[in-house]
């Protein structure tokens, strides 16, 4: 068990060593951000132009909320996965990891669990930023459980879309179920 563990571990590592050596690709990941905080910014504040409040929130707190909802969105975004599973289903590639003691989900996870792992260096920082500037007011307690409900959210994310790659298996191309399950995410974020 122990030397199982230990494979993807080192698939774990492996992903963060890729993601550190290839700053400039992770640097453009992120690199809309401050586009769309700022498209975030002046959205709401057309929104409390005239008013104080919206449904109980200030515009302190819509902004905070929103540009936390943004940060949260990028580190779980797994689509991806999708993308990589139906790519190894389409081209035979699978069978090369099902043939190996490997666990082919298990391996996915953990490779995106580096790359997540990366993102969330950053990007935590940044809702703390922001939750102090917008005067939220954020205990130990509620970054604990943040951090709880990110993992979570990661997890599920990988595995909705893992699902969808599986699609694979009887159609051939899995791009638009992808697609729709990223936008119906983003819609509802």
């Amino acid at each position: 068990m122990k030397a199982a563990a230990g494979k993807y571990w080192l698939v774990f590592k492996t992903e963060l060593k890729n993601r550190i050596a290839e700053k400039f690709d992770f640097l453009l990941h992120l690199a809309y951000l401050p586009l769309a905080a700022l498209i975030v910014y002046f959205v709401w504040s057309i929104v409390f132009q005239n008013t104080k409040t919206v449904h109980g929130f200030s515009f302190n707190d819509m902004i905070a909320y929103a540009m936390t909802a943004l940060l949260v969105r990028r580190i779980s975004q797994n689509a991806w996965v999708a993308s990589t599973l139906e790519k190894d289903i389409v081209e035979g590639k699978i069978i090369t990891f099902l043939c190996r003691p490997l666990n082919y989900k298990a391996y996915n996870l953990a490779q995106r669990l580096g790359w997540n792992f990366v993102l969330a260096l950053v990007i935590v920082p940044l809702i703390i930023i922001i939750a102090f500037a917008f005067n939220q007011n954020i205990t130990a307690l509620h970054f604990l459980l943040g951090l709880l409900l990110l993992s979570m959210a990661v997890v599920f994310t990988f595995l909705e879309f893992y699902c969808i790659g599986l699609l694979a298996f009887w159609f051939e191309r899995v791009w638009g179920f992808k697609h729709a399950a990223d936008w119906i995410q983003e819609i509802l974020s």
